[in-house]
């Protein structure tokens, strides 16, 4: 069910009921944008004649809702006489707060966030712990661009929603993003993707960086040990101030060959830096990370999905895995849901995409 409310928040009606009849509706989700909602009711309702310009429109989901505001309706005039409403999301009115300029000197997101939405209709909502950061806000941008700016700098995603009855932000760090679970295979029941291989920005290895000491040397993880046999990713020997991808060695590294013949594959090096870090083996695994997403960016998907079982569950941000076996060795690329397009009423119409 759909609530529609009025400027004060007075409920006026409901969508989708059987008097109140949705004939079609459309709901897109991009990641990191505000989300937009448009429907189609009969003209002749009570629920179309008391819809005005600035309404509210909210979307019930598990634990949060959805808010939109009514901001154009078309009478049209057919065989059947409908009213076609479009919605953007409340959040899209941030963009008509601006930001004074400010310097936030190593403050944590929530801090930051905190302070941009005062004197906003908005409240901090669930924020990751992504450590802290400096940023600098200089040309009066809007609390929307400004919010933008936060999540980009903390590697986030941002999402806008209403709790509790009260419009709220959050930041997820990129890291916690939600594992769908679900495999597709590329060639091989899908319909409708586009593969991209970019060597321009591709590393095979990284050398870690931490934090300084006093005498001016940079931390390495060069005296830590993995061993794959035990369980961690690869295997890293003792005196190595970098991690290697052993897949990624075959995929794209530099070939040289030796006086013997033999072709020998080179690492391709980049670095990896956290200043703040201090120990050698949370460095190992940060730069670890670091590397995976470099390698993932080095081949991009997009996909085109039509309805599958669990696609009523999925929400932009999500996590997807692509099997390619055209690799060789083969690998499974995770990806996150970039757009999700579906009605709320008709759970089998949802499409998505990823990339």
């Amino acid at each position: 069910m759909v609530f529609v409310l009025s400027r004060d928040f007075k409920v006026k009606g409901f969508l989708g009921t059987e008097r109140e009849p949705v004939l079609y509706d459309s709901l897109k989700l991009s990641l990191n944008e505000v989300a937009t909602y448009e429907f189609e009711i009969p003209l002749k309702t009570r629920i179309a004649q008391s819809i005005e310009l600035g309404d509210y429109i909210r979307i019930p989901f598990s634990g949060f809702e959805l808010e939109f505001r009514v901001y154009r309706v078309e009478d049209i005039i057919r065989r059947e006489k409908i009213r076609r409403v479009y919605c953007v999301s409340s959040a899209s009115e941030l963009s008509k707060w601006f930001v004074r300029p400010v310097t936030y000197s190593a403050q944590s997101a929530e801090s930051i966030v905190s302070s941009l939405l005062q004197s906003s209709p908005f409240e901090v909502g669930e924020i990751d712990w992504m450590g802290t950061r400096t940023i600098s806000f200089e040309d009066y941008p809007s609390t929307l661009q400004a919010l933008r700016t936060v999540a980009s700098e903390f590697e986030a995603d941002i999402t806008f929603t209403v709790k509790n009855g009260n419009r709220v932000v959050n930041l997820r760090d990129r890291d916690n993003r939600k594992d769908s679970g679900v495999i597709l295979y590329y060639k091989r029941g899908i319909e409708g993707i586009k593969r991209t291989f970019s060597l321009e920005d591709v590393v095979t290895a990284l050398i870690g960086l931490g934090a300084q000491d006093e005498d001016g040397n940079r931390l390495t993880f060069k005296n830590v040990v993995w061993d794959a046999s035990q369980g961690d990713p690869v295997d890293k020997p003792a005196g190595q101030d970098w991690v290697g991808h052993p897949d990624a060695l075959q995929w794209w590294s530099l070939t040289r060959k030796m006086a013997d013949g033999k072709i020998a594959l080179e690492h391709l090096f980049g670095i990896y830096e956290d200043p703040e870090e201090k120990d050698a083996s949370s460095l190992l695994q940060k730069t670890w990370n670091a590397l995976l997403k470099r390698i993932e960016e080095a081949v991009m998907y997009e996909v085109d999905i039509s309805y599958f079982p669990q696609m009523k569950d999925l929400w932009v941000g999500d996590i997807i895995h692509i099997h390619d076996e055209d690799l060789n060795p083969p690998a499974t690329f995770s990806l996150p849901i970039l757009e999700i397009e579906k009605s709320i009423f008709e759970e089998e119409e949802v499409e998505a995409r990823v990339g």
